[in-house]
C-alpha cells in the first residue's frame, strides 16, 4: 500500500519560502450562493476579514497534488532467465547490421522481454 494513500499536496511558495493562499476579499451571494467578487494571494492561512457569507475563514492553499502511486522494485532474484532466438549479423556498405528474433523461455516479473531487435551500427 502506498504511504500517502489520498496522494501528496506540494505547496506553490513565494521567495521567502512561505506557502500561498488563495483569500476570499470580498463575495456577494447570488442564487443562495456565495460568489466571491475579488480574491488575492497570501501567505497568511487564516482570512482576518472574511465576508460574511463565507462558511470557514480557511484561505485555499495553492499548489499541485500528486496522485498516490506505490513504486515496487523487481529484480535482484537468484533464477536465470532463458531465451532462445536466432540472429543475423551482415557487414553492409553502410555500416554492421543486425538482426536479432528470440523468444522468452523463462522470465519474472519486471522483466522487459524483446522478441525483435534490429541495430545499424558504424564501422570503424
Amino acid at each position: 500500500t502506498s504511504p500517502y494513500p489520498n496522494g501528496i499536496f506540494i505547496p506553490t511558495r513565494d521567495t521567502e519560502g512561505n506557502a500561498l493562499f488563495t483569500q476570499i476579499d470580498s463575495a456577494t451571494v447570488v442564487n443562495t450562493v456565495c460568489t466571491p467578487t475579488s480574491t488575492s494571494v497570501v501567505t497568511n492561512p487564516i482570512n482576518p476579514n472574511p465576508p460574511a457569507c463565507l462558511p470557514s475563514a480557511n484561505n485555499a492553499p495553492i499548489g499541485s497534488s500528486l496522485p498516490p502511486f506505490v513504486e515496487e522494485f523487481y529484480g535482484d532474484t537468484w533464477k536465470p532467465r532463458v531465451a532462445v532466438g536466432v540472429g543475423v549479423n551482415w557487414n553492409s556498405p553502410f555500416g554492421p547490421f543486425r538482426i536479432n528474433v528470440a523468444y522468452d523461455v523463462v522470465s519474472y516479473e519486471g522483466d522487459d522481454p524483446k522478441l525483435f531487435s534490429f541495430n545499424v551500427g558504424t564501422q570503424f
